[in-house]
């Protein structure tokens, strides 16, 4: 597994608006950085808050299981989930265990992109965050081969 000292700021610019970072903690799944875009979303901050304190707390539950998940398997985890909820629709996640040690999970890198932003023909600036990531699947993908080799993950 990659670390998060593997990845330079300059690199994940063009997706901080959208990238948390997870601290693995023994009290729970903390956020270092709840990104910006979701923030807005949600209409809360919660860095420094426990992933548990989401609200509802069905959305804590969830969003806790796909991270453990991850942090499980050790391999990145990809989900799409469409809802008929008016305020999400339909979102993308992708969460990328990180370890400082290349053994334990200590850290998760997690990207998350709403894709209903209206009715009819995407919007170019969606288009855009659809192609960003994928730019961003293949980024760690690459960074992942070429420190770790296959792993047996792919």
């Amino acid at each position: 597994m990659p670390s998060r000292r593997d990845f330079t700021a300059d690199e994940l610019r063009p997706w901080l608006f959208d990238l948390h970072l997870v601290a693995v903690e023994p009290d729970g799944l903390r956020f270092l950085v709840f990104a910006p875009g979701p923030a807005e979303r949600y209409g809360a901050e919660m860095t420094g808050r426990l992933v548990s304190e989401l609200v509802p707390s069905e959305m804590a539950h969830e969003v806790e299981h796909a991270y453990r998940a991850a942090i499980a398997t050790r391999a990145p985890v990809f989900s799409t989930q469409s809802t008929a909820a008016p305020s999400r629709r339909s979102w993308s996640r992708l969460i990328l265990p990180l370890s400082g040690d290349g053994h334990s999970v200590d850290r998760l890198f997690v990207a998350m992109w709403d894709e209903a932003t209206g009715i009819g023909a995407p919007s170019a600036a969606l288009q855009s965050l659809q192609a960003s990531r994928w730019v961003l699947a293949e980024t760690i993908t690459y960074r992942i081969f070429r420190t770790f080799g296959n792993g047996g993950f792919f």
